[in-house]
């Protein structure tokens, strides 16, 4: 891709003459805004909240949020995905949405961590297939930044 470089593993920084960019970062402030915009307009509209009104709002989040956020993750930005959907919680969260919500998102998120772990302590070959070497360096990194183990 013209004007494009890869740093740390993401190709998401474009080199301008005299200075480099990332879109990215844009996008962080620009979901966000939108997303109060419609979490305004969705609490201004539904005075009686139904099971169907918060999914409709929760549909019009996620089309907003996934197409950015599968853009960044092809440049192997997850830090960047991270902020955003930690940015999407928050404005979500403040929207008003019955606690329900919140349980089946927590316990989904711990659902999925939980299977990371088991991938990663007892099925190590598809835990690496799933996540991207860089990625897995990092996590190695983490959990052993002297690197120590295993060189005894």
């Amino acid at each position: 891709m013209p004007f494009a470089n890869t740093v740390n593993g993401a190709t998401s920084w474009f080199n301008l003459p005299g200075f480099s960019l990332q879109p990215s970062e844009f996008m962080k402030i620009i979901i966000i805004i939108y997303l109060a915009k419609i979490t305004k307009l969705h609490n201004d509209k539904m005075l009686i909240r139904s099971f169907q009104s918060e999914f409709d709002y929760i549909i019009d989040v996620l089309k907003i949020v996934i197409p950015p956020v599968l853009l960044i993750l092809l440049q192997n930005d997850t830090g960047v995905v991270l902020i955003i959907l930690v940015g999407v919680f928050f404005v979500v969260f403040s929207s008003g949405l019955r606690n329900e919500w919140f349980k089946f998102i927590f316990i989904a998120v711990a659902v999925i961590i939980v299977i990371m772990i088991y991938l990663f302590l007892f099925q190590h070959d598809i835990f690496a297939s799933i996540i991207p070497s860089h990625q897995l360096s990092r996590i190695y990194g983490w959990i052993d930044p002297e690197g120590t183990i295993g060189k005894e």
